[in-house]
């Protein structure tokens, strides 16, 4: 059994040094982390993730693929559950430090499912109200 690591870095995500300092406590060997950066537009966020897929591709029967949170797991809920479902195909356990989840196969995604997606409306919401702010600021 191996424990291979993922990190994603971008907007409404936790910061990198959190994540990295999650990974250390969940005993991830540096040297299996993979690591990528979210763009803030990307026209396609899933292609933006080659690490993750390069995850995908290493984790094997009996091993976990740790992810600090569900925001840096997936970009939406339909994409965690194809993610998680590849993941399991391949025989591995998906685990997400915060909030201590442990996704096997065959679990029911959909309590996940809603949950990041009402977190991607959170922040959403959130850059909507600062893009608002910084604009009424601007023309005032």
């Amino acid at each position: 059994m191996a424990r291979y690591g993922y990190v994603m870095d971008g907007r409404g995500r936790p910061a990198m040094d959190e994540q990295m300092r999650l990974m250390a406590i969940a005993r991830v060997d540096p040297d299996r982390i993979w690591r990528d950066v979210l763009p803030a537009r990307p026209s396609n966020p899933v292609r933006a993730l080659p690490c993750r897929e390069a995850l995908v591709e290493a984790v094997g029967p009996g091993d976990e693929a740790v992810f600090s949170s569900l925001l840096c797991t997936a970009v939406s809920g339909a994409d965690l559950t194809n993610l998680a479902g590849r993941i399991h195909g391949r025989g591995a356990t998906v685990i997400v430090i915060e909030g201590g989840l442990i996704l096997a196969p065959g679990e029911n995604m959909a309590p996940h499912v809603d949950r990041i997606d009402k977190d991607r409306t959170a922040l959403a919401v959130r850059t909507f109200r600062r893009r608002r702010e910084r604009a009424s600021q601007d023309g005032s």
